[in-house]
């Protein structure tokens, strides 16, 4: 899709959001897929990331997960719950999941930060955490070592920023036809993983690392399926955001004109992809 607007891309993996910002303020990196609380959190600290949309708002670490000896939600009180890296979007998501389950992240819990998927799925199995939040293929996969499906955090409605578009304005500056390229591609790449699953699959399972294919199909259905039609940026999911950062940073503006500024923003990629007579094409078809 890339290649189609004239983009020589390099993917990188970056493990968290909190490394992804770092990456984009330093210029490393001008556009990333990421978890954009962080960014939003840099926002107000006095950088000039900022959210050009969001590819899925449903967080993509969909279920609690505790080990055999726990049955119950009221049993994770006092207990370790294993957590990405601080500040990251694992982290913010176990978090607030908690919060809205009743638990207090602060009081209730210890939590540790363990790592990515499979060192937190690794300390569940030998019981040196209670639980952790894992994504539907992951889930999968831990059940087959025996575990136990707390609670599916899609019934609790959260919309979360998580697969976010985000970049600087610098960058946008600097070179708005490039980033306008990026968008058109992205939207484009919405319509095709919504209607060639074959080929998504197999372009998915490559990046995986997974030849399951039990485990990919897993994976495409969850994500085709949570995937936006029109990757809008998530207004709930900034406010969210907001309303856990702003009281460590009270001398930023109120929540609301953050999030017209971000918005306003925004709109400068949708009028780049509508330029293109792609959004509405493809949006309707993969309805």
């Amino acid at each position: 899709m890339f290649e189609k607007y004239g983009l020589d891309v390099q993917l990188l993996f970056i493990r968290s959001s909190s490394i992804g910002v770092p990456a984009l303020i330093s210029g490393a990196v001008p556009v990333a897929v990421m978890g954009g609380a962080a960014a939003v959190r840099a926002n107000l600290a006095g950088s000039d990331t900022i959210l050009a949309g969001s590819l899925k708002k449903p967080p993509s670490l969909t279920f609690l997960i505790a080990n055999k000896k726990i049955t119950r939600i009221e049993e994770l009180r006092g207990k370790t719950i294993g957590a990405g890296r601080f500040g990251g979007s694992t982290d913010y998501v176990t978090r607030l999941a908690l919060k809205r389950l009743g638990l207090d992240p602060e009081k209730d819990v210890n939590l540790r930060q363990i790592g990515n998927t499979p060192d937190r799925t690794a300390a569940l199995q030998t019981g040196s955490i209670a639980a952790t939040v894992l994504n539907p293929e992951e889930k999968y996969l831990a059940e087959k070592f025996g575990v136990n499906i707390l609670y599916d955090l899609r019934k609790l409605g959260l919309e979360f920023l998580n697969s976010d578009i985000v970049t600087t304005r610098s960058f946008i500056k600097k070179d708005e036809e490039t980033y306008r390229n990026v968008m058109k591609a992205l939207v484009e790449a919405i319509h095709f993983l919504r209607t060639d699953k074959r080929d998504s699959m197999e372009s998915m399972g490559k990046y995986m690392r997974s030849e399951d294919p039990k485990v990919i199909e897993i994976g495409y259905d969850f994500i085709a399926d949570a995937a936006e039609r029109i990757p809008y940026p998530s207004v709930e999911g900034i406010q969210l955001a907001l309303r856990k950062s702003l009281p460590k940073y009270p001398r930023r503006a109120k929540p609301m004109r953050r999030v017209s500024t971000t918005t306003e923003c925004c709109n400068n990629w949708k009028q780049a992809a509508s330029s293109a007579a792609c959004i509405n094409s493809y949006a309707d078809a993969s309805a």
